[in-house]
Order: structure tokens, then sequence, then C-alpha cells
């Protein structure tokens, strides 16, 4: 059921103006208290209705969860993302509003390959983010890429965060979600597969094919199934490309996850670009890195004590060191005395008696 518009959510905090779309979720575009526009999701309840009871409980943990981890996504060129709240029995998350058109319905079809590499560029670097923490969007195209002017610049945004799920998650899609040319095999129920940022990484790569060619990738099932024999390289519709980013386009779209680039990091320095991004550097890795430093510390302290020495303690030590070495020799020398003057005893034996 959709909610009316002028409904109030949060105790007033938001009116809405305006339903946006309706599918798995629905979004509306709604007004702060403050005066500015932003978007809600909401869970769509009739979604909810025809799925069993543990199926809808563990759809709503998802939203929760992954509502969370997407708030915490934080980069320039991903839609932010409110903590979720609850309306009545419904989970609701606020979003950014961006005031922009998609890269879908751009008036040049193709762009000129600096300008689409630049949109690539901040994309790429805000899937970084995105697979740092453990998410995989899984519907990167150009409609989920706003494109938004301000004070004489432009920035590309990545939205549509409704469909983001857990990286390594297996789990099977329908066809009709998979959106045609820009998912990978493993997005498509019969080819099910884990989820990861190879995932994004052929979405994005099919993006920018988009983008510098203006022809949609074939279909990843059409080739998967062998109904065409191969797919065109951008080059061959655009002769103005890089080779470079012509190969890097086709790496990425590789059908097999393992045959593509392992990171968005590594596809992204394979098109010629330069991150801006530090590495996210693990816990694991920092306590290693920190149980190093002890270690070398303690080396490095053992190595140092004598020439922490001066004269006079050198001295003493060596002193110690000889009357020690002295000591010992005279203890060696008693028990050699001993064994000198203490004949060995050795068994006797016992005469055998014949009967």
């Amino acid at each position: 059921m959709t909610w009316t518009i002028g409904k109030t959510l949060r105790n007033k905090e938001y009116v809405l103006e305006k339903e946006l779309g309706n599918g798995r979720f629905i979004t509306y575009l709604a007004r702060h208290k403050d005066g500015s526009l932003v978007v809600v999701k909401v869970l769509n309840d009739f979604l909810l209705r025809n799925l069993e009871l543990v199926d809808q409980q563990k759809l709503r943990e998802t939203f929760n969860q992954e509502s969370v981890k997407l708030a915490k996504c934080s980069n320039p060129h991903i839609v932010k993302v409110g903590y979720p709240f609850m309306e009545g029995d419904r989970e609701c998350i606020v979003m950014e509003y961006i005031n922009g058109k998609s890269l879908a319905s751009r008036s040049d079809r193709v762009l000129p390959e600096e300008v689409a590499l630049r949109y690539i560029h901040q994309i790429g670097e805000a899937l970084v983010v995105v697979h740092e923490n453990e998410l995989t969007h899984r519907d990167v195209k150009p409609e989920s890429i706003l494109i938004e002017s301000r004070n004489g610049s432009d920035r590309a945004v990545l939205i549509s965060f409704s469909l983001a799920v857990e990286q390594n998650q297996r789990i099977e899609v329908q066809t009709k979600e998979a959106a045609e040319g820009f998912a990978p095999p493993e997005l498509y129920s019969r080819f099910g597969g884990n989820l990861g940022a190879h995932t994004d990484i052929y979405s994005l790569a099919a993006t920018l094919y988009e983008l510098l060619t203006g022809i949609q990738p074939s279909s990843a099932i059409e080739r998967q199934t062998g109904r065409i024999d191969t797919l065109s390289t951008p080059i061959g519709y655009n002769s103005t490309i890089n080779e470079q980013t012509s190969n890097a386009i086709m790496h990425g779209l590789e059908l097999d996850p393992k045959n593509r680039p392992s990171s968005m990091r590594d596809w992204l320095v394979s098109l010629g670009l330069t991150l801006t991004l530090p590495h996210q550097v693990s816990k694991k890795i920092k306590e290693n890195s920190t149980l190093s430093s002890s270690q070398n510390s303690t080396a490095s302290n053992t190595n140092n004590w004598w020439t922490s020495l001066n004269f006079d303690n050198k001295a003493k030590v060596i002193g110690i060191f000889i009357a020690a070495v002295a000591a010992i020799g005279g203890l060696l020398a008693g028990l050699g005395s001993v064994f000198k003057t203490t004949p060995p005893q050795y068994p006797t034996e016992t005469p055998s008696q014949d009967p």
C-alpha cells in the first residue's frame, strides 16, 4: 500500500510530496521541516505480504543492517544514506536528494573519452568505499548515476542502493531484476553465484562501454549461452578510444568473475586512472604491524645495551665475565679429579650353573 501525498513521517519531520518509484521499495520525494528536499525509501508491504513469514523477517533485517552499513559509506560520489527508522510497522530510510539527471538521459549519446573517464573515476572510487565496507551495489548502470552541476562543475553520484547486499552472499535474482547489458552472469538466477567487487566491476565496465559507444553491451546471459559469438570491442565502434581504455573495458566484461580484475582499485588503475583514496588497513594488519614493531624494538634494545655502557662499566662487565669463566674452569677441574681417583665399577657376571 502506498502512502498518500501530504502524509507526515517521524513526528512531522518529513512531509511526502511525490512518489518517485514503486518496486521492491516505494520511493518518495519528501520535504524536511527545515525546507530541504530528501528521498524516503520504504519497504513495499505488497511484496512483504507475498513472502513467507521467515522471508519477511529476513528482508526486514537485511534492510536495516544494510541501511546502517550504507550510512557509513562516506564519499562525495555516494548518495548520503541516513540510519533506518520505523513509521508504524514499516521500515524507512532517508536519502540525500540529488538535483541532477542520470547518465541514461544524457543528451550526447557518445561522450568524449576524457569526460566519460572522469565520471567512471568518480563512481569507481565511490565503489571502492562500498566494497571496503563489505557491500556490493549490484545495480550499477547509467540510470543509477546522476550528474549534478554545482558552481560551474559537475559530479557523478551513485544512487539506487536499494539492491545493495553483503559481499560473497549467494543469492538468486530473477532475470527481470537484472539490467540487461549491465548485469554480469552471477546476477541471473540460472547462473547465480557469489557476489563481490567483481560484480560491480562488470557493471561499471559495461557502463563505460555504453558511454563511449552509445551502444549497450550484449547481455551476459546471451553471451553465456552462446546466442552471440563474441562481444565487439569498444574501439571497434569508436576508433577515437584509447586502446588501453578499450582493453580495460573488455577485461572488466569477462564472463568468468575469476578472469576480471581482483578489485575495483586494480581495474581503475588498468584504465590509467590515479586513485586519490588511501588503502583501508584492516585491524588484523594493524595488530600485526604493532606486534612487529614491538618485537623489533625489543631486539633493538637487546642489541644496543653494550654500546650504551661507558668505559668503566664495560671494564666491570669484562671482569665479572673473566671471574665467571675462572670459576667454571675450577669446577670442571675438581670434577675431573674425582673421576680419576674413583675406579669405574662394572657389574660382575654370575657364573651359569649347569644341571
